[in-house]
Protein backbone atom coordinates (compact mmCIF):
# COMPACT_ATOMS: atom_id res chain seq x y z
CA UNK A 1 0.00 0.00 0.00
CA UNK A 2 3.03 2.37 0.83
CA UNK A 3 5.63 0.76 -1.05
CA UNK A 4 5.12 3.83 -3.84
CA UNK A 5 6.17 6.34 -1.22
CA UNK A 6 8.89 4.43 -0.11
CA UNK A 7 7.43 3.66 3.30
CA UNK A 8 8.80 -0.07 5.20
CA UNK A 9 5.64 -1.01 7.51
CA UNK A 10 7.23 -3.17 10.47
CA UNK A 11 5.53 -4.75 13.54
CA UNK A 12 7.89 -3.65 16.01
CA UNK A 13 11.46 -2.07 16.77
CA UNK A 14 15.12 -2.25 18.30
CA UNK A 15 14.92 0.69 20.94
CA UNK A 16 17.81 1.57 23.77
CA UNK A 17 18.97 -2.14 23.46
CA UNK A 18 15.39 -4.05 24.38
CA UNK A 19 12.54 -4.52 21.71
CA UNK A 20 9.32 -2.35 21.35
CA UNK A 21 6.69 -4.02 18.99
CA UNK A 22 5.00 -7.43 17.93
CA UNK A 23 6.08 -10.27 20.74
CA UNK A 24 7.01 -12.50 17.71
CA UNK A 25 8.81 -9.80 15.98
CA UNK A 26 10.53 -9.41 19.49
CA UNK A 27 11.53 -12.97 19.33
CA UNK A 28 12.73 -13.70 16.48
CA UNK A 29 15.25 -10.20 17.01
CA UNK A 30 16.04 -11.28 20.13
CA UNK A 31 16.92 -15.12 19.14
CA UNK A 32 19.56 -13.49 15.92
CA UNK A 33 21.57 -11.69 19.19
CA UNK A 34 21.90 -15.07 21.18
CA UNK A 35 22.60 -16.69 17.74
CA UNK A 36 25.37 -14.46 17.84
CA UNK A 37 26.39 -15.08 21.22
CA UNK A 38 26.51 -18.62 21.32
CA UNK A 39 28.96 -18.58 18.18
CA UNK A 40 30.88 -16.35 20.18
CA UNK A 41 30.82 -19.09 22.91
CA UNK A 42 31.54 -21.85 20.38
CA UNK A 43 34.89 -19.64 19.03
CA UNK A 44 35.80 -19.16 22.75
CA UNK A 45 35.42 -22.95 23.58
CA UNK A 46 38.39 -23.74 20.82
CA UNK A 47 40.31 -20.59 22.74
CA UNK A 48 40.08 -22.38 26.03
CA UNK A 49 41.67 -25.68 24.31
CA UNK A 50 44.76 -23.31 24.50
CA UNK A 51 44.36 -20.38 26.92
CA UNK A 52 41.64 -21.53 29.15
CA UNK A 53 42.19 -18.83 31.46
CA UNK A 54 41.87 -15.93 28.75
CA UNK A 55 38.71 -18.03 27.74
CA UNK A 56 37.15 -17.85 30.85
CA UNK A 57 37.70 -14.37 31.67
CA UNK A 58 36.58 -13.07 28.51
CA UNK A 59 32.96 -14.99 29.19
CA UNK A 60 32.74 -14.61 32.52
CA UNK A 61 33.52 -11.05 32.32
CA UNK A 62 32.66 -9.41 29.41
CA UNK A 63 30.29 -11.91 27.60
CA UNK A 64 27.85 -13.11 29.99
CA UNK A 65 27.13 -8.98 30.59
CA UNK A 66 25.73 -8.61 27.15
CA UNK A 67 23.59 -10.99 27.52
CA UNK A 68 22.69 -9.70 31.06
CA UNK A 69 21.26 -6.22 29.45
CA UNK A 70 19.25 -7.90 27.80
CA UNK A 71 17.82 -10.02 30.60
CA UNK A 72 17.05 -7.12 32.00
CA UNK A 73 14.61 -4.93 29.37
CA UNK A 74 13.41 -9.16 27.75
CA UNK A 75 10.64 -9.84 29.74
CA UNK A 76 9.97 -13.50 29.32
CA UNK A 77 12.83 -14.80 27.41
CA UNK A 78 14.23 -17.21 29.27
CA UNK A 79 13.56 -20.10 27.63
CA UNK A 80 14.91 -18.74 24.49
CA UNK A 81 18.28 -18.37 26.08
CA UNK A 82 18.77 -22.31 25.91
CA UNK A 83 21.13 -22.37 23.10
CA UNK A 84 23.83 -20.68 25.36
CA UNK A 85 23.28 -22.69 28.45
CA UNK A 86 23.76 -26.01 25.82
CA UNK A 87 26.48 -24.25 24.43
CA UNK A 88 28.43 -23.42 27.99
CA UNK A 89 27.39 -27.28 29.41
CA UNK A 90 28.27 -29.38 26.36
CA UNK A 91 31.38 -27.47 24.29
CA UNK A 92 33.39 -24.34 27.29
CA UNK A 93 33.33 -26.15 30.22
CA UNK A 94 34.46 -29.45 29.13
CA UNK A 95 37.08 -27.36 27.21
CA UNK A 96 37.90 -25.29 29.89
CA UNK A 97 38.36 -28.64 32.37
CA UNK A 98 39.19 -30.77 29.59
CA UNK A 99 36.40 -33.45 30.63
CA UNK A 100 32.44 -33.98 30.02
CA UNK A 101 30.10 -32.75 32.79
CA UNK A 102 26.66 -33.79 33.59
CA UNK A 103 23.60 -32.04 34.93
CA UNK A 104 24.00 -32.03 38.34
CA UNK A 105 27.99 -30.51 37.80
CA UNK A 106 26.90 -27.62 35.64
CA UNK A 107 24.37 -26.64 38.44
CA UNK A 108 27.27 -26.48 40.81
CA UNK A 109 29.57 -24.97 38.34
CA UNK A 110 27.02 -22.30 37.44
CA UNK A 111 26.89 -21.18 41.07
CA UNK A 112 29.27 -17.86 42.19
CA UNK A 113 32.48 -18.56 42.91
CA UNK A 114 32.26 -17.70 46.30
CA UNK A 115 29.56 -20.35 46.41
CA UNK A 116 31.82 -23.12 44.96
CA UNK A 117 30.84 -22.44 41.46
CA UNK A 118 33.02 -20.87 38.60
CA UNK A 119 30.64 -17.63 38.03
CA UNK A 120 29.25 -18.16 34.91
CA UNK A 121 25.72 -18.25 35.70
CA UNK A 122 23.16 -20.26 34.24
CA UNK A 123 21.23 -17.89 31.51
CA UNK A 124 17.68 -19.46 31.61
CA UNK A 125 17.95 -18.82 35.34
CA UNK A 126 19.39 -15.71 35.35
CA UNK A 127 16.96 -14.65 33.12
CA UNK A 128 14.09 -14.85 35.41
CA UNK A 129 16.05 -13.01 38.33
CA UNK A 130 17.15 -9.90 35.88
CA UNK A 131 14.06 -9.04 34.69
CA UNK A 132 12.37 -9.17 37.76
CA UNK A 133 14.61 -7.09 39.19
CA UNK A 134 15.13 -4.46 36.71
CA UNK A 135 10.99 -4.08 37.03
CA UNK A 136 10.84 -3.76 40.95
CA UNK A 137 13.91 -1.23 40.76
CA UNK A 138 12.83 1.00 38.32
CA UNK A 139 8.79 1.14 38.91
CA UNK A 140 8.72 4.46 40.89
CA UNK A 141 11.12 6.12 37.30
CA UNK A 142 8.11 4.16 35.28
CA UNK A 143 5.70 5.09 37.54
CA UNK A 144 6.67 8.91 36.98
CA UNK A 145 7.17 8.85 33.36
CA UNK A 146 3.13 6.93 32.89
CA UNK A 147 1.83 9.46 35.24
CA UNK A 148 3.76 12.88 34.00
CA UNK A 149 4.37 13.35 37.40
CA UNK A 150 8.13 14.52 39.06
CA UNK A 151 10.60 12.81 40.82
CA UNK A 152 12.84 12.92 43.38
CA UNK A 153 16.59 12.23 41.99
CA UNK A 154 18.36 11.39 45.48
CA UNK A 155 14.98 9.25 46.57
CA UNK A 156 14.97 7.24 43.54
CA UNK A 157 18.32 6.61 43.59
CA UNK A 158 17.89 5.08 47.49
CA UNK A 159 15.48 3.30 46.23
CA UNK A 160 17.12 1.60 43.51
CA UNK A 161 20.00 0.61 45.60
CA UNK A 162 17.85 -0.82 48.55
CA UNK A 163 15.54 -3.04 45.83
CA UNK A 164 19.15 -3.90 43.61
CA UNK A 165 20.49 -4.90 47.40
CA UNK A 166 17.57 -7.04 48.53
CA UNK A 167 16.88 -8.69 45.10
CA UNK A 168 20.32 -9.62 45.41
CA UNK A 169 20.06 -11.35 48.84
CA UNK A 170 17.00 -13.08 47.75
CA UNK A 171 19.10 -14.83 45.28
CA UNK A 172 21.94 -15.34 47.16
CA UNK A 173 19.39 -17.36 49.41
CA UNK A 174 17.71 -19.33 46.76
CA UNK A 175 21.36 -19.93 45.12
CA UNK A 176 22.89 -20.99 48.76
CA UNK A 177 20.18 -23.06 49.18
CA UNK A 178 20.49 -25.19 45.84
CA UNK A 179 24.29 -25.20 46.91
CA UNK A 180 23.55 -27.18 50.05
CA UNK A 181 21.46 -29.22 48.09
CA UNK A 182 23.52 -30.62 45.15
CA UNK A 183 26.94 -30.82 47.95
CA UNK A 184 24.71 -33.11 49.85
CA UNK A 185 23.82 -35.74 47.06
CA UNK A 186 27.91 -35.48 46.13
CA UNK A 187 30.11 -38.65 46.88
CA UNK A 188 31.71 -37.61 50.02
CA UNK A 189 35.11 -36.76 49.01
CA UNK A 190 33.82 -34.13 46.47
CA UNK A 191 31.34 -33.06 48.94
CA UNK A 192 33.76 -32.49 51.79
CA UNK A 193 36.16 -30.56 49.15
CA UNK A 194 33.06 -28.34 48.38
CA UNK A 195 32.50 -27.01 51.48
CA UNK A 196 36.27 -26.58 52.51
CA UNK A 197 36.01 -24.21 49.11
CA UNK A 198 32.74 -22.81 50.28
CA UNK A 199 33.99 -22.82 54.36
CA UNK A 200 37.37 -21.24 53.48
CA UNK A 201 36.69 -18.67 51.00
CA UNK A 202 38.95 -19.79 48.57
CA UNK A 203 37.69 -18.60 45.11
CA UNK A 204 39.35 -15.24 45.15
CA UNK A 205 41.94 -16.08 42.18
CA UNK A 206 39.26 -17.30 40.07
CA UNK A 207 37.46 -13.42 40.23
CA UNK A 208 40.95 -11.65 39.63
CA UNK A 209 42.05 -10.12 36.11
CA UNK A 210 45.03 -12.27 35.04
CA UNK A 211 47.31 -9.66 34.87
CA UNK A 212 51.73 -10.72 35.34
CA UNK A 213 51.67 -8.87 38.45
CA UNK A 214 52.06 -11.29 41.39
CA UNK A 215 51.91 -14.35 39.07
CA UNK A 216 47.82 -13.72 38.53
CA UNK A 217 47.95 -14.96 35.10
CA UNK A 218 47.99 -18.82 34.88
CA UNK A 219 49.69 -21.22 32.58
CA UNK A 220 47.04 -23.10 30.51
CA UNK A 221 48.16 -26.44 32.65
CA UNK A 222 48.28 -24.29 36.31
CA UNK A 223 44.52 -23.09 35.47
CA UNK A 224 43.31 -26.54 34.29
CA UNK A 225 45.41 -28.17 37.97
CA UNK A 226 43.93 -25.36 39.81
CA UNK A 227 40.29 -26.27 38.29
CA UNK A 228 41.14 -30.19 39.14
CA UNK A 229 42.15 -29.43 42.43
CA UNK A 230 39.12 -27.53 43.13
CA UNK A 231 36.58 -30.35 42.08
CA UNK A 232 38.54 -33.13 43.07
CA UNK A 233 38.74 -33.57 39.28
CA UNK A 234 41.64 -36.48 38.17
CA UNK A 235 44.65 -33.68 36.76
CA UNK A 236 45.00 -34.70 32.87
CA UNK A 237 48.67 -35.73 31.46
CA UNK A 238 50.28 -36.61 35.21
CA UNK A 239 53.50 -38.34 34.07
CA UNK A 240 53.44 -42.02 35.30
CA UNK A 241 56.65 -41.68 37.73
CA UNK A 242 57.69 -38.68 40.28
CA UNK A 243 60.50 -37.20 39.21
CA UNK A 244 61.27 -36.62 42.91
CA UNK A 245 60.98 -39.89 44.49
CA UNK A 246 60.46 -42.25 41.81
CA UNK A 247 57.66 -44.04 42.91
CA UNK A 248 54.19 -44.22 40.68
CA UNK A 249 51.55 -42.27 40.67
Amino acid sequence: MFSQYGVNIVQGQRFLGGFVGDEVEANKWASLKIDSWTKSISILSEVAKKQPQAAYVAVSKSLQNEWSYLQRVFPTCDELFYPIRRTLMEEFIPALIEQTIDEVEYQLLEKPTCMGGIGIRDPIEASKHAFNTSVKATKMLSDAIISRGKIEIDIYEESLRSITTEMKKTKDVKDQSQVEHLVENLPPNKGRKMRRIIDNKCSTWLSIIPTLDNHFALSPDEFRDALAIRYNFTPKRIPDMCDGCGEQF
